[in-house]
């Protein structure tokens, strides 16, 4: 069985329904990035999302604070109504920290005013249980 861990950014609600929605799949609790991490992984799987254009300032003390010799690997997931995924972002500061990141991530809109209202949806949710699942196979 896959050892894995969830962890997410407080800033936008909606990385926190994500990671609510694969904490079964996952069989680990959905914890924010204010719990850090003290037991090795294989995956870990940060959910993150900007705030004024950057990741959020507390996604970048949590990956700071890691030990690269307790994570295998990391997973990014992420919302955003308009800008792209954190996957860049997210992956020069692992890498400085010398912790692989999977190419593979999960990305879908959050709600901004009227746009995207109900993101994200259960469409959404399943889609993140499936992507986690495979993740967990690999």
């Amino acid at each position: 069985m896959v050892n894995c861990a969830i962890r997410y950014c407080t800033g936008c609600d909606s990385v926190r329904i994500l990671a609510d929605a694969i904490s079964d799949v996952c069989a680990a609790p959905a914890l924010t990035v204010y719990h850090p991490l003290k037991e090795p992984v294989d995956i870990l799987f940060l959910g993150s999302c900007y705030e004024s254009g950057i990741i959020a300032p507390s996604v970048k003390i949590f990956i700071s604070s890691l030990d690269p010799s307790l994570v295998k690997s990391v997973v990014n997931f992420s919302v955003s109504a308009l800008m792209p995924s954190t996957y860049h972002q997210v992956s020069a500061l692992l890498a400085d920290r010398g912790i692989r990141m999977r190419a593979e991530e999960f990305h879908c809109h959050s709600p901004l005013g009227i746009l995207y209202q109900g993101h994200p949806d259960q469409n959404d949710l399943d889609a993140f249980r499936s992507f986690a699942r495979k993740q967990l196979q690999k």
